[in-house]
């Protein structure tokens, strides 16, 4: 791993507009305390000198800093925290609310220290967020934006918290995908008021998402609450199970909420890149919920068949549980679902586990298929094949095979799906992965930009597997994913995942340099800038010589200035 050393010098190199957060993310990386003051009084000259017109800049830059100023003076952070409310409302995307997210998240920080300044910036703040009028798309995100609002500054102030919460849950109602809308609020509320989160799934009419949004809570607390399992068979039509719950050892419930300083948010302030990365809400103090909205329709009956949501969110700490009510449910085609979602689950901890559940759900797929004088589904094979990947490599094989060699109607409508496949089965089956491609691209229907972006992707994948055998064929599939790169818009091109190649750069650095050369001899002008921007990005931390040379490279100078940016970030150590 490249240390961060050369983080200061390349900082030197990036625009005010940029420089201020990449300081602020180095002052994270301190622990000396003049030093950061020295770095932090940097930055906020830089802030200051920002022209008016870099609204979003002043926002974000004003919140990263009020985050590192709480510990060191917490009058200075209130007034950048002050200023910072101020600008939210001129920023005219969805960036606002993911700002005011920040600023919250600050304002909690704070409140250890000024717990009156901290309760009037989040006062201030649930005014600014009630009157921004920005479209979300899609809709249903709003009600989890201020979700999310509302827990992350709650320790600041309860009660404005609350009054934001009632105006999440309103608009979840109201939303016209309300089911989804519920369904992330609850994830939302999930750890810090679990009863309140309940009555969130509860209020889903439509039995399947219902499902879904228990297999939600179930994900985020079912371990310490074994009963929910339970509560959700039974909503589900299903009797309830032999007890014990034998993988749910601890029958405690939900401890308590921490309070005092050690419940205090732990806000990472991470620059360019990291700017919009969430994280769940830390455990806060939660104050009485306000009344509850009633549904606007009677809920739907349960539906067994879509208990794979469930069974896949409790097979973690609950496996033998989630096995026997996997083997309960009628259909084979939905038990065979249950399965794999299972193994999906369990893949990194227990792969021996998930490679017999994956085993059995290829199985019930065969079996399910002959009952009807049919083949199996090329989708759910293609799912089996993308699962196995690491723990049954030869069952991932022989479901990707099945698939590239299947004559079906379905193909037609499932070029994403194909995709999926061919990206998933790359590291071990390069060859397999550009069949599928090839696949692809003979459908009737030419693959959309998104579509196209993900062969590539794969094809790079593929790429950087065979370099470490077949160098010449290598060639030929990164050069072909280039050209497809070239002939697909900026923003597409420019969003591939060029990460296989920086992995192959850490035992073979000549190699995956060559494959960067190869691809961008095929492309031109700002596709070749983009491009050499997210190469720059992934070698960062494996290459950092050729990370440089890429970024400094690069004819457009905004351009060069977000690569440099991105590598700093990268060489920045997350903190402790």
């Amino acid at each position: 791993m490249v240390g961060w050393a050369n983080g200061p010098a390349i900082v030197a190199e990036i625009p005010v507009r940029y420089r201020s957060m990449a300081l602020t993310d180095l002052a994270e990386a301190m622990d000396d305390d003049p030093r950061v003051r020295r770095v932090l009084e940097e930055a906020d000259k830089l802030i200051a000198a920002l022209p008016a017109g870099e609204t979003g800049q002043h926002a974000r830059g004003l919140v990263f800093l009020g985050r590192q100023w709480v510990g060191l003076d917490p009058a200075r952070a209130v007034r950048h925290l002050e200023r910072a409310s101020e600008h939210i409302p001129l920023i005219e995307d969805e960036d606002a609310y993911r700002c005011a997210y920040q600023l919250a998240e600050a304002a909690a920080a704070l409140a250890a220290a000024d717990p009156i300044e901290a309760a009037r910036l989040m006062s201030g703040l649930e005014r600014v967020v009630a009157e921004l009028d920005i479209d979300i798309d899609p809709p249903w995100l709003l009600p989890q934006h201020l979700g999310g609002i509302a827990l992350a500054g709650q320790t600041a102030d309860p009660v404005a918290a609350e009054r934001l919460l009632h105006q999440a849950e309103l608009a979840a109602q109201q939303t016209e995908d309300s089911a989804t809308a519920l369904r992330f609020l609850a994830a939302e509320l999930a750890v810090t008021d679990l009863p309140r989160a309940e009555l969130l799934v509860g209020r889903i009419t439509h039995a399947r998402s219902r499902n879904v949004g228990w297999a939600t809570l179930i994900e985020a607390v079912g371990e310490h609450r074994p009963d929910l399992l339970d509560e959700v068979l039974e909503d589900s039509g299903f009797d309830r199970p032999v007890r014990p719950v034998a993988q749910a050892p601890n029958l405690d419930p939900v401890p308590p909420p921490p309070t005092g300083p050690s419940a205090q948010p732990t806000v990472p302030a991470r620059g360019i890149r990291r700017f919009f990365r969430r994280t769940a809400p830390q455990s806060v103090e939660t104050v009485q919920p306000a009344p509850p909205v009633a549904p606007t329709a009677p809920a739907e009956e349960g539906d067994p068949s879509s208990l794979w949501w469930v069974t896949a969110a409790a097979a973690p700490f609950a496996e033998d549980w989630a096995e026997r009510v996997a083997s309960r449910i009628i259909s084979p085609y939905d038990r065979a679902t249950a399965f794999h979602a299972m193994a999906a689950a369990v893949t990194e901890d227990r792969p021996l586990r998930a490679e017999q559940w994956l085993r059995r759900a290829y199985e019930l797929l065969v079996e399910s298929a002959r009952a009807e004088s049919a083949h199996p589904s090329p989708a759910e094979m293609g799912k089996i094949a993308q699962a196995a990947v690491t723990v049954a490599p030869d069952l991932a094989k022989d479901a990707a095979e099945y698939v590239a060699r299947v004559d079906d109607e379905e193909l037609k409508h499932m070029p994403w799906q194909l995709v999926d496949l061919a990206k998933h089965v790359a590291a071990i089956d390069p060859h397999g992965a550009i069949r599928i491609v090839s696949l692809i691209e003979k459908q009737a229907d030419a693959p959309n930009d998104t579509e196209r972006r993900g062969m590539a992707e794969a094809q790079i994948a593929a790429a950087a597997t065979l370099a470490r055998s077949n160098l010449g064929l290598a060639e030929q599939t990164i050069r072909r994913a280039a050209r497809s790169l070239a002939s697909m818009s900026d923003e597409r091109a420019d969003s591939v995942d060029w990460d296989p190649v920086a992995h192959l750069a850490v035992k073979q650095r000549d190699t995956a340099r060559k494959l960067c050369q190869w691809a961008l001899e095929e492309v031109q002008g700002e596709t070749r800038d983009q491009i050499r921007v997210k190469l720059a990005w992934a070698f960062a931390t494996v290459d950092l010589p050729h990370a440089e040379q890429l970024a400094v490279s690069i004819g457009d100078r905004s351009i060069r200035d977000l690569a440099l940016s991105g590598i700093v970030d990268d060489l920045v150590p997350e903190p402790e």
